[in-house]
């Protein structure tokens, strides 16, 4: 994969099913952001896609680090949807001290990965 953008992996036909998922809950989280939709609404109706969050922390950094390419990134790649992982951690937490925790909305560093592949 040496030599290929971020931007080519996300446009790919093979991460069609990543990209769909990844740019609904973008788009959410950034109508949630610019106050176009109450966030308690969401969080009422519409659960934290937990496990995929979990499951493509370091192919969100990858991409993101790389989208130009090899090591020349866009800093703000994820930053919608990062925004409704911590909305909702915050949410729960009001809910039930400690339960904020049942979510990680840490930022994944793994960068190097993309210009490692060959």
């Amino acid at each position: 994969m040496d030599g290929i953008s971020g931007e080519e992996v996300f446009y790919s036909k093979e991460f069609e099913a990543f990209r769909n998922i990844y740019l609904h809950y973008k788009k959410l989280g950034s109508i949630i952001n610019l106050g176009y939709l109450d966030f308690d609404i969401i969080f009422q109706n519409i659960t934290f896609p937990k496990r995929f969050w979990d499951q493509t922390g370091v192919l969100r950094d990858v991409i993101g680090s790389n989208w130009n390419q090899c090591n020349d990134g866009i800093k703000d790649f994820g930053d919608s949807f990062r925004y409704l992982c911590t909305s909702y951690q915050t949410a729960r937490e009001k809910l039930e001290k400690g339960y904020g925790n049942s979510l990680d909305c840490k930022k994944v560093i793994a960068k190097k990965l993309l210009c490692k592949i060959s």
